[in-house]
This record gives structure tokens, C-alpha cells and sequence, in this order.
């Protein structure tokens, strides 16, 4: 992933957890935008997610659209 392109972030994390024996996974989809190109070693992508800069594990990001370009 090159920085400009569109990508969704699938944020997984626990809702009404208050029983130990019944934990309730949910996943939330956010839209947001690479701004620094993706380096296979690293395995994170900087992106802009809801007005924050934010670093994701690459397997939780799925590209939506590539950036038009150079």
C-alpha cells in the first residue's frame, strides 16, 4: 500500500464483557487513508482513521481504493 490510497480498518474488541463465561467479540469497520508508504518488514501501516493518526497491524486493514497516481 502506497500513501493517498483508501483503506478499511476492521477493529476488533470486546462489548458486554461483564460475564467471564460469555465474552462478546465485535468488530467495527473504519474508513481511513495510508500517509505513509506500507515496508514489508514492518508489518504497520500509518494511517489517518477518524481525524487521528493511527499505526495498524496490516492484517487488520483491507485496501478499499488505490490512490490515483505518480
Amino acid at each position: 500500500m502506497k500513501a493517498g490510497d483508501l483503506i478499511r480498518w476492521h477493529k476488533k474488541y470486546v462489548a458486554n464483557g461483564s460475564d467471564e463465561d460469555n465474552i462478546i467479540f465485535e468488530e467495527k469497520i473504519l474508513i481511513g487513508v495510508v500517509i505513509e508508504d506500507y515496508e514489508k518488514h514492518t508489518k504497520i501501516i500509518t494511517a489517518l482513521i477518524d481525524g487521528n493518526i493511527k499505526r495498524v497491524h496490516a492484517s487488520e486493514v483491507s485496501l478499499l481504493k488505490r490512490a490515483r497516481g505518480q
